[in-house]
């Protein structure tokens, strides 16, 4: 009986055929200077494992595979771009030969590129980052042509309860002896196409963990003493987007700053500084000078609330027209 009962259990085990399709190298070959990156991905089977930090959007880094194919079979590389589920992070897979099959028992060069293809929106990041982890499935199809492998898979279940019931029912009534039943379970299931069983389609599976870093925003304040030409100064500082006034000082970011920044910044005798829209180009290279000066005066200026929000370095500057 337990004979039996171990020999049908068999039945049900597929044959394994991507353990003979694999992934025998990953390695990168591209990617943005400075990018955040695993530089040896891991790999097991058709399994690929990848981390990777983006801090802005069009960062990518660009991987190799090399997959050999030790089957009988050929297989088809699907190539083409897929999203996240956010819509955030493309895959695009792509081969360098025009010809798109892996053929039995040869190796093929296999790219995925990864990149941060879309901006992540400001409510999607927590803790100053967005996390996303993400399977991706490359198919490799088989070209053998088959006439309905669904239907097939069904009656191959159908076929195999029937025994199974069959010979539960010949044990109950004890009519046959159990090397009968081995006889009967052995001969049916030769019969059946036991090429059903073979994946027709493989896949490479691309486990992601992403991270994406909130953008960095910083706003510049220029500054200088009353009458004098010494302690004028640039100072670039970080904020969050669409922070404003009111939340900034209310925030980290000016509680980090020290006491002079802070004064230069805000305080209760000057309030809030001028901002001069579009003057960017007054002080290049962060040198603050009479002309600076005039640049900025020349370029108007406006006074703004601690409702307002913080307007960027690309927007504008702030100017304070005082020091400590």
């Amino acid at each position: 009986m337990k004979k039996l009962l171990s020999f049908i259990f068999l039945l049900f085990i597929p044959f394994i055929v991507n353990a003979e399709v694999k992934i025998t190298s990953a390695e990168i070959v591209d990617q943005t200077k400075d990018l955040e990156v695993d530089p040896n991905p891991k790999f097991e089977g058709l399994k690929l494992n990848i981390d990777i930090k983006f801090a802005n959007k069009g960062e990518f880094v660009k991987y190799k595979l090399v997959v050999k194919n030790d089957t009988k079979k050929d297989y088809e590389i699907e190539a083409g771009e897929t999203f996240s589920e956010g819509d955030y992070i493309k895959y695009l897979t792509e081969y360098e030969k025009e010809d798109s099959i892996l053929k039995a028992g040869t190796e093929r060069e296999i790219f995925i590129t990864v990149s941060y293809e879309n901006e992540v929106p400001a409510e999607a990041f927590k803790d100053g980052k967005y996390t996303e982890s993400k399977a991706v499935a490359i198919n490799l199809s088989n070209n053998d042509e088959q006439e309905n492998p669904d239907t097939k898979v069904g009656y191959y279940i159908l076929a195999t309860a029937s025994i199974l019931f069959v010979s539960l029912l010949l044990i109950i009534f004890n009519k046959y002896k159990l090397d009968h039943l081995m006889v009967l379970v052995i001969a049916i299931a030769v019969a059946l196409p036991i090429s059903i069983f073979a994946l027709e389609k493989l896949t490479i599976e691309i486990a992601a963990n992403i991270e994406i870093a909130e953008p960095k925003q910083t706003f510049t304040l220029a500054y200088r003493c009353f009458g004098s030409g010494e302690g004028r100064g640039v100072e670039v500082l970080e904020f969050k987007k669409d922070m404003t006034w009111q939340e900034y000082l209310n925030s980290s970011y000016y509680s980090s700053l020290n006491e002079e920044q802070k004064t230069l910044l805000y305080n209760e005798e000057y309030g809030l500084k001028t901002f001069h829209a579009n003057a960017n180009n007054c002080i290049p290279n962060n040198v603050f000078n009479d002309a600076s000066n005039n640049c900025l005066i020349n370029a108007g200026y406006t006074r703004y609330n601690l409702t307002d929000q913080i307007k960027s370095t690309s927007e504008g500057v702030y100017y304070a027209d005082y020091c400590k």
